[in-house]
Order: C-alpha cells, then sequence, then structure tokens
C-alpha cells in the first residue's frame, strides 16, 4: 500500500486573532481523519493584534515576514515546507473535515501537479452568489479557486512560487503559472469539489458584495502587475 502524502498547509496571517482560532480548531479536527502527517506553519506579516498569541497555543510552525505583499507571504510558508503537498489557506477560512483526504486521494494519481478546491461562503447575497459561480465554476478562465490552493513541492520549486510582483490576483496568477507547468510536464490541475473551504465575507461585509465583480469588470489594471495598488492595501491591511 502507498503510503499517504505528507501535507504542508500554509496559513498567511495579519492581524486574524478572530478568525485564526477558528481555522486552527477546523484544522485539527480535518487531520484526525486523516492518516497522514499534517504540518501547519502560520506566516506572520507583522501583526498588531493577538495574532501570534493565538497561532501558538496550536501544534503549529511559526514564521515571519516583514514584506507587505500576500505573495510574499505565502513563499515564506511554502519555502518553510516539509510535505509532500503544499496547500496555501486564507486565515479567515474554515476547512472541511475531508480536506486533507481529498487532496491525498486526488494527488496521489500522479495526475496533477495541483489546483484548488470549491468556497463556500458564511453568508449569500446575490453578488456574492455571482462571485461564487465565478470562482467555482469557471475557475481557470476567470483566475478563481482563491483561497485553497494547493502544488507538489517540486512543482512549487519548479514555478519558483508565487510571483511577488504581483499585489492581488497572486492566486490567480499562480494557478495560471501551474497550469502552464502541467501541460510541459504532461499533468494537469484538479479542481476539487468533493471538499471546499468556507470562507467569511468580512471583505465584503466592508466594502460591498459586488466589490470583486466590480473590480475585475471595470479596473482591468488589476489584472497586471503593480507594485503597491491602493486596493490590495485596502483588502488585505484595511488601509
Amino acid at each position: 500500500m502507498t503510503p499517504p502524502l505528507n501535507i504542508t498547509l500554509v496559513i498567511p496571517a495579519y492581524n486574524e486573532e478572530r478568525y485564526l482560532g477558528r481555522l486552527l480548531d477546523s484544522v485539527e479536527e480535518a487531520k484526525k481523519c486523516y492518516t497522514g502527517e499534517v504540518e501547519v506553519i502560520v506566516v506572520d506579516n507583522g501583526s498588531t493584534d493577538k495574532t501570534l498569541e493565538v497561532a501558538r497555543g496550536y501544534p503549529v510552525r511559526v514564521a515571519g515576514e516583514e514584506k507587505r505583499c500576500i505573495a510574499s507571504v505565502r513563499n515564506r510558508g511554502g519555502k518553510m515546507a516539509r510535505g509532500d503537498l503544499i496547500a496555501f489557506c486564507d486565515a479567515d477560512n474554515l476547512v472541511d473535515s475531508r480536506m486533507f483526504e481529498e487532496l491525498a486521494r486526488v494527488m496521489s494519481s500522479g495526475q496533477y501537479v495541483g489546483g484548488a478546491v470549491r468556497i463556500k461562503f458564511e453568508r449569500m447575497s446575490l453578488g456574492l452568489a455571482v462571485t461564487l459561480a465565478a470562482s467555482n465554476s469557471l475557475p481557470w478562465v476567470v483566475g478563481g479557486g482563491g483561497g485553497f490552493v494547493f502544488c507538489t513541492r517540486e512543482a512549487f520549486e519548479d514555478v519558483g512560487g508565487y510571483d511577488e510582483d504581483y499585489y492581488v490576483r497572486e492566486d490567480a496568477d499562480f494557478l495560471a503559472t501551474l497550469r502552464y507547468y502541467a501541460k510541459h510536464v504532461g499533468k494537469s490541475l484538479a479542481f476539487i469539489r468533493s471538499t471546499h473551504v468556507v470562507t467569511s465575507a468580512r471583505k465584503f461585509d466592508k466594502h460591498g458584495d459586488w466589490i470583486l465583480i466590480r473590480k475585475v469588470c471595470f479596473e482591468p489594471r488589476l489584472w497586471g502587475k503593480q507594485r503597491h495598488p491602493q486596493f490590495a492595501k485596502e483588502l488585505w491591511y484595511g488601509h
């Protein structure tokens, strides 16, 4: 019998004391359903609240990243990862109890270099429904699938991780890079619908339920690389 994959879960965190504990609780429950090893790395991005205190209350590795760029934070954790498979999960998510079991099942086939999982919102509205449909139905076309992205450690190293010139849409760019890499090595990307993450609607609560659709449709500059877009500062750092 093939031994289970070792998985590393990387969690970027900036002022996440409200959400990090509940995510880590859900991770601990998912670990109970999986026979393989799950390493968890929380990468703090200069939090000024009790994020670090919360993280240290769980069996996780804690690291720090000074650069205020979400791609850099993800890369910091990815470079530390010991697992065969590296997953990147936003701190305001909850993971399904079958998450690691399903990741290992799909990736053990050897057909894929990485991919993403289905997303649910904690609440729903028309704007969120449209956003959700875009993310879950056409992930590779619209650049969705963010919130929980995964890849083999080999793929992460071969593509050089996330492009740190992207301050928004870094997940979409990473998935596009992985898709190109997958074709080169004769494999593909997986979009796993048999498990999911539940994500908070906090950014929509603050900026409006149509914020992502509006930004994508009416601000095409967000599709390219930018140095310090104001939108990224508002979205990730609250200013």
